[in-house]
Formats: structure tokens, sequence, C-alpha cells
């Protein structure tokens, strides 16, 4: 059996293995090692991959929310898909803040792409639309500017 520094060793190369191919959550990487190698080691292991700045909450929330914006997700599904992953408000609302994307264009293109703003009068198609730009995680006044416009 692998003594405790032979698995502290082998959890560090398994977060580096997984680090190299995408950015995680500390929340993230908790759960892989907390699986493959039990709590004690995955604390361990976590806390040496946070103090050199292997794993980020602050990089992973950036990350994440430029790229759910690229992808049309507002701010408030960006928001909630974030606190999932178990990353404080503050370093999600920095993120939002710090990731140079306006919802205001994002939900603009999206709707031009998505929907035909002639068919707005029918009150059913409205509501269709009101529905998916809610559901995407838009503010209800970003959505009733674009469907006001």
């Amino acid at each position: 059996m692998c003594d405790e520094n032979e698995l502290l060793k082998k959890a560090l190369a398994y977060v580096l293995s997984l680090v190299a191919k995408r950015e995680y959550s500390v929340f993230d990487i908790k759960e892989k090692l907390s699986a493959k190698f039990g709590s004690d080691i995955a604390d361990s292991a976590v806390e040496y991959a946070v103090d050199h700045k292997y794993v980020s909450d602050e990089r992973y929330a950036e990350m994440f929310a430029r790229y759910r914006a690229n992808n049309h997700y507002g701010p408030k599904k960006i928001f909630y898909d974030l606190k999932l992953k178990h990353i404080d408000e503050s370093i999600i609302s920095n993120a939002l803040e710090n990731c140079d994307i306006s919802f205001e264009d994002k939900i603009s293109e999206y709707f031009s792409s998505k929907f035909d703003e002639s068919e707005l009068a029918d009150a059913k198609y409205r509501a269709k639309v009101y529905r998916t730009l809610i559901g995407r995680g838009y503010t209800n006044d970003q959505v009733r500017d674009i469907i006001d416009r």
C-alpha cells in the first residue's frame, strides 16, 4: 500500500494533468480528487494547487463567464451556474464585471438570429420570446428593452 506522501504526489500529478487541459474550479478538482484519493489527500492536494495557482476560482469564473456570455447566456444564468460550482458571490460578480462582454449586445445578437421581429405583434410569439430570453438568464429589463425596441 502507498504511504500518504506517495498518494499526495499521485494526487498532485493528477491535478496537473487535469489543469493542463482546461480550467477547473476548486470544487470540481476537490470532487475529482476525493473520488479517487479520499478527502484528506484531496484537501492537501487542493490546498497545494491553490497556493501555487494551478487552480483558481477567480480565473475559472472569468473564463466561464466569457465562454457562456459568448454563447448568448445572460448574467443571471451565468451567476447561477457558477454558484452551483460553489464559487463565492463576490468572485462571480467580479468575473461578470471584468469579462468585457456587453450583455445588451449579446441579447441583441441572439434575438436577431433566433426570432422574427415582425411577429412580435402576436402575443403568443412575444411570450415565447420572453420565456426563451428569461430562460437564457437575461434580466427582465434586458428582455423588455429588446422586445419593445
